[in-house]
């Protein structure tokens, strides 16, 4: 049962980040919430009627997929693996595989939002074998590719790193207001940070790279620290191409110098130079991270958000 309420949490944990009152320039769609069905399924649930409820949400999954009404695929297919997932003796590699049969069926921008949830849940699956006895010896060219529990940590990582790479991908994420998927937000985080689902997928891409056993974090030495700890406007303009999590990073703030989103570029930018400073736990780092941040207030102490940089 706890490893059944740690996959829902997986799937609800992407659409976690956002909860809370903020203004979205972005445009939302308006897409329909089907009040009346989640009336209905819920009713279903709260009597016990496990069954009638997961027919009704494969009806609303179809009806969803029909009306390319984005939030309302992710939600449902999120109930649906929810009590599925239950009676599924292959627990999180039953998630997996369906969810993987069904993404190659969705259409942008649900495709990359179970990408991402895909690519959580094989990273999460490689943690539960590193901690139990579940994981068998059997390596190399003997792993059953149609059997996660015979893959080593290694695959299992890069098929996650893969998918949170194809997730943040698309285009079109950027003009997708997150706006449109409020009611299916989490109310565990009160942060005003991600206008955009390319926001939100490309702050987990960082967030799971910055995980040390996704294999990269690979801090590249050569790229000095005065240059990692640079102002916005001139480590925008480095090569970081031998730095995967800087160049998201770098890939991030590019995007959000665009966005007249003030208070979510100087949080970003906050990230960035917490992540250097963990990563480099030197003396020199230090005092360049105190440096950094105190030149980032005096360039930004009018900002309705400078308070943000005092309270590192």
């Amino acid at each position: 049962m706890k490893l059944i309420l740690a996959v829902t949490l997986a799937l609800y944990t992407i659409m976690a980040m956002l909860k809370g009152e903020f203004k979205n320039s972005i445009k939302p769609k308006f897409y329909p919430e089907y009040v009346n069905e989640w009336a209905e399924i819920e009713q279903l649930i709260d009597k016990g009627l496990t069954e009638d409820a997961l027919f009704k949400i494969e009806v609303l999954n179809t009806k969803a997929l029909n009306e390319k009404n984005h939030p309302q695929v992710y939600k449902s297919l999120i109930y649906l693996e929810r009590f599925t997932a239950q009676k599924d003796e292959l627990q999180i590699q039953g998630i997996i595989k369906r969810l993987e049969v069904k993404i190659s069926r969705l259409s942008e921008p649900s495709k990359s939002l179970i990408q991402s949830v895909v690519g959580t849940l094989y990273f999460n699956l490689s943690s539960n074998n590193r901690y139990t006895s579940q994981k068998t010896p059997i390596q190399g060219q003997e792993q059953d590719s149609s059997d996660l529990m015979t893959w080593s940590n290694q695959k299992l990582i890069a098929k996650s790193n893969e998918l949170i790479l194809n997730s943040i991908e698309y285009d079109g994420l950027k003009s997708e207001s997150t706006l449109d998927y409020h009611n299916i937000l989490n109310d565990t985080a009160n942060i005003n940070l991600c206008r955009s689902l390319y926001d939100l997928l490309l702050s987990r891409a960082i967030e799971h790279f910055g995980n040390p056993t996704t294999a990269l974090n690979d801090f590249n030495v050569s790229i000095s620290l005065e240059k990692q700890f640079s102002p916005i406007n001139e480590f925008l303009r480095l090569d970081l191409k031998q730095n995967r999590i800087l160049g998201l990073y770098q890939e991030w703030l590019k995007y959000l110098t665009q966005s007249n989103n003030d208070k979510a570029l100087i949080t970003s930018n906050l990230k960035r130079l917490s992540y250097v400073v963990q990563a480099n736990p030197t003396k020199e780092a230090n005092i360049l991270y105190i440096n950094a941040l105190q030149k980032y207030y005096e360039d930004n102490k009018k900002s309705s958000s400078a308070d943000l940089i005092i309270l590192q």
